[in-house]
C-alpha cells in the first residue's frame, strides 16, 4: 500500500526508544510494543488483555487496516503515515 501520507524512507519506530522515553517508574505506560501493521491496536490490546497482559501495554503500529473510530466509523492509516495507538 504506497500513499501521499507514507514516509517510507523514514527508519522504522525503535520500540527500545519508545520504550526509553515512555516507561517511566510511577507512569502509567509499563510496557511498550511495536509492531509492523495490524488490522486494529484495539483489537489486539483487548484480545492481549484477555490472555492477562497487564494493565499500561501500550501498542504502537506502523500500519493499521481495519481500524474503528467514533460512532464505529471505519479507517485505515498507510505504512509509515503516522502513530497509532
Amino acid at each position: 500500500m504506497t500513499s501521499l501520507w507514507s514516509d517510507l524512507d523514514r527508519p522504522p519506530l525503535s520500540e527500545r526508544a519508545l520504550r526509553a522515553a515512555l516507561v517511566r517508574p510511577g507512569s502509567f505506560v509499563r510496557e511498550v510494543r511495536v509492531i509492523a501493521e495490524t488490522g486494529s491496536t484495539n483489537d489486539d490490546l483487548v484480545e492481549a488483555a484477555r490472555r492477562g497482559a497487564p494493565e499500561g501495554v501500550v501498542l504502537v503500529a506502523e500500519a493499521q487496516n481495519r481500524g474503528r473510530g467514533r460512532l464505529d466509523r471505519a479507517w485505515s492509516s498507510p505504512p509509515r503515515a503516522g502513530l497509532l495507538f
